[in-house]
């Protein structure tokens, strides 16, 4: 984190805020990460101030999922309740990105899968995934379409693709302009399923100058 406040102190220092400047961030961070620590004092030139006036207003896309949803079973067979206590209960994992956790797990559910999968299409023809070399392109092809095919209830919710993107619902989010809440306000929505953006009322865009964007 702290580099990002190097490279935004520079940005501060160089004159790219503004009006004419929209930044984007990832949608991750925890709130008020912004704000420059002790340790960081004597390695960051800018003030937490100056720091927000380059990002007060900044956007990020973040794909929400439920933590504490103990109810729908994932494909484990445990709720995703059940799943972050297990984590939890290791010593060797702390809190932070908790998401990454969440789209590592379904990964290697989704790879697991398709290999399963892959596997049983190569018995058809007396194959095995032990026939497979990185030169042999029709399993290839079999392990990323079984990828592809991929539909199951996951640990960030349900995991299934479409033209080679993760069909689910991003949020688009927008700093609300208050350095000491460091709130973010959901300012729509993307679903890749049906192609379509949503922005959300009451909350509108607000553009850099308090410029505010209508319909």
């Amino acid at each position: 984190m702290t580099e990002l406040k190097k490279l935004l102190c520079k940005a501060y220092q160089s004159g790219l805020y503004g009006q004419k400047y929209i930044w984007f961030i990832p949608g991750y961070f925890r709130e008020k990460w912004y704000f420059i620590e002790d340790t960081e004092a004597n390695q960051i030139n800018c003030t937490t101030k100056e720091i927000f006036q380059v990002i007060k207003n900044y956007f990020s896309v973040y794909r929400y999922f439920n933590r504490a949803e103990n109810v729908t079973k994932t494909i484990s067979g445990k709720t995703t309740w059940q799943i972050y206590q297990s984590f939890y209960a290791n010593p060797d994992l702390t809190r932070i990105h908790d998401h990454l956790k969440a789209y590592t797990y379904d990964a290697l559910w989704t790879l697991a899968l398709a290999l399963n999968a892959t596997n049983a299409e190569l018995e058809k023809t007396n194959q095995t995934l032990l026939d497979f070399t990185y030169t042999n392109k029709n399993i290839m092809k079999i392990i990323n379409q079984k990828i592809l095919d991929s539909s199951f209830q996951g640990l960030s919710g349900h995991v299934s693709y479409k033209k080679r993107e993760r069909v689910e619902e991003v949020h688009i989010l927008q700093m609300n302009g208050n350095m000491s809440s460091g709130g973010m306000v959901s300012v729509g929505t993307y679903d890749f399923r049906l192609e379509s953006l949503q922005l959300n009322t009451p909350y509108q865009i607000t553009w850099p100058g308090m410029m505010t964007l209508k319909n």
